[in-house]
Formats: C-alpha cells, sequence, structure tokens
C-alpha cells in the first residue's frame, strides 16, 4: 500500500462519518426549527384587512394640524 492510501482513505472515511452522523442526529431539530420559523413568518404577514384598517385610521385632519 502506498502512502497515500493509508494516509488519506481513514481520513476520509471519518470525514464522511462525521458528515453523516451530524445529519442524522441534527435534521429532526432542523426540520422543527423551519416549521417554527414558516409559522412565524406567516402569522407576521399583514393581511389586507389590517393594512385596510391602519389606512382608514389616519383622516387628512391629522396631517394638517401636525404642520402648525
Amino acid at each position: 500500500m502506498s502512502s497515500f492510501t493509508r494516509t488519506f482513505i481513514p481520513i476520509g472515511l471519518a470525514i464522511a462519518f462525521g458528515v453523516w452522523n451530524g445529519y442524522y442526529a441534527f435534521d429532526p431539530a432542523f426540520k422543527d426549527h423551519q416549521k417554527a420559523s414558516q409559522s412565524i413568518a406567516k402569522d407576521t404577514q399583514p393581511t389586507d384587512k389590517a393594512t385596510e384598517a391602519s389606512n382608514q385610521q389616519r383622516s387628512p385632519k391629522d396631517d394638517a394640524s401636525s404642520n402648525r
């Protein structure tokens, strides 16, 4: 065997096993986090009704009196 085979194949196998192990161990946590962040993003998006209500609350009188 050459020194390349004796040196780099075990290192490559260890790296591959480490990557696979990290994926296997943390994949459920990543999926839970993704679901949670998607639900938060859906909750924070303004609806059309909320935008209309905030636009109706402003009146032209408020804008004119603040300039004085």
